[in-house]
């Protein structure tokens, strides 16, 4: 799951990277857009000029929120790493339960030895 949120943590850090680009070029990224969606439109300086601000403007919150989403991301998949890490798996507890029979089968073992031991009177 950790690694899903790191896989994740990149790709908001590549869309972060590639709106402060388009925030960078703003009149290159409308150009290419105006080509592509409006073909043969005729152009208005005043109004490219207005739609370069805002596509600035835009890019730039824009990626602020990409920003924060790749920090909380990293954040969270490091300490969902560190929390995996300090959970016993289930070898360890299988591990665990059989030194406690060891532990218990040494005990009775003890206790019956120290019942039937020589010197020991019945009562």
């Amino acid at each position: 799951m950790s690694l899903a949120l790191y896989i994740l943590t990149g790709v908001m850090v590549m869309l972060f990277l590639w709106t402060i680009l388009i925030a960078r070029s703003p009149r290159d990224w409308r150009r290419l857009w105006q080509d592509i969606i409006h073909p043969g439109v005729e152009i208005s300086v005043n109004r490219n000029k207005r739609l370069d601000e805002l596509v600035r403007r835009y890019a730039v919150m824009t990626g602020g929120a990409f920003l924060i989403a790749a920090a909380v991301l990293f954040l969270a998949a490091t300490r969902m790493l560190v929390e995996e890490r300090k959970q016993p798996t289930r070898a360890t507890h299988i591990e665990v339960e059989e030194i406690q029979r060891m532990e218990e089968s040494e005990r009775r073992e003890r206790a019956r030895e120290l019942l039937h031991a020589p010197g020991r009177m019945p009562e």
